[in-house]
């Protein structure tokens, strides 16, 4: 099954350095991963501002990927970044 995986490098409630090491987990696992990181600076922490700003470009890209994937388009096999 495959996976959209997207995370913002500026985020402070899930952090990338959590985020990074499940990626290598599962794609050492073999799962397909499609992994994006969008970097985008701390703004505003410990508010959720950074974790917000983040979820627009996952937001346009992740229903792209899903959009194709209920078209019956095949993800790539492997991890993608």
């Amino acid at each position: 099954m495959p996976v959209f995986v997207a995370q913002s490098t500026g985020d402070d409630f899930v952090l990338v350095q959590g985020v990074d090491p499940m990626v290598d987990k599962w794609c050492s696992a073999g799962a397909d991963v499609t992994y994006r990181r969008y970097d985008v600076g701390p703004v505003l922490t410990k508010t959720g501002t950074g974790h917000l700003i983040g979820m627009f470009p996952a937001v346009v890209e992740g229903l792209d990927w899903l959009d194709q994937r209920f078209s019956g388009r095949e993800s790539q096999s492997g991890c993608t970044a």
